[in-house]
């Protein structure tokens, strides 16, 4: 199922999707997050 927020690309996330957004923020997290 496919929710509005993993599909709709967003401005203020570099025109990624608040899912790829959030998946590239913990591939590149230090150690701690």
């Amino acid at each position: 199922m496919n929710w509005y927020n993993n599909v709709r690309p967003h401005g203020a996330l570099n025109d990624l999707t608040p899912k790829e957004y959030k998946e590239m923020f913990y591939k590149n997290c230090p150690i701690l997050c």
